[in-house]
């Protein structure tokens, strides 16, 4: 049996890391989005820092959705990225292809995201630059 729980333990700590290889890693401070996806509305949060992105996405009633860490790398000429979960929020692939996409779009003031179907209008209400 605990085996079984160190296997599980193991596969969810490694399990929660996607790589990423990014063209390009734009510069601000903090920005906020307003998220509409089938009429539900909700908030993502995003700051940089020296070396990562952090992004928040809260539901209106200020629930966490995700939060997730995504860590840059220089891989050569390239620069990869590694999201890791910021809490204990379950791993959250849809989060990652969202906060990818408001990445290149960041400096859109709206725009549409389509993942997989579903349909996301983002609007961007800068905090700062």
């Amino acid at each position: 049996m605990r085996f079984l729980i160190a296997v599980f333990s193991v596969f969810l700590f490694f399990g929660c890391a996607a790589k990423f290889t990014l063209s390009d890693t734009p510069k601000f401070s903090q920005k906020h989005f307003l998220v509409e996806k089938d009429g539900v509305k909700s908030q993502i949060f995003a700051r940089s820092g020296d070396g990562f992105y952090h992004f928040i996405w809260l539901d209106m009633l200020k629930a966490p959705i995700a939060r997730k860490f995504l860590r840059l790398n220089n891989c050569g000429e390239k620069i990869c990225a590694e999201f890791e979960n910021d809490g204990f929020l379950p791993p959250n692939k849809e989060a990652e292809n969202l906060f990818l996409n408001l990445l290149e779009n960041i400096e859109k003031s709206e725009f549409e995201i389509n993942l997989q179907g579903q349909i996301y209008k983002v609007k961007n209400a800068n905090l700062s630059k």
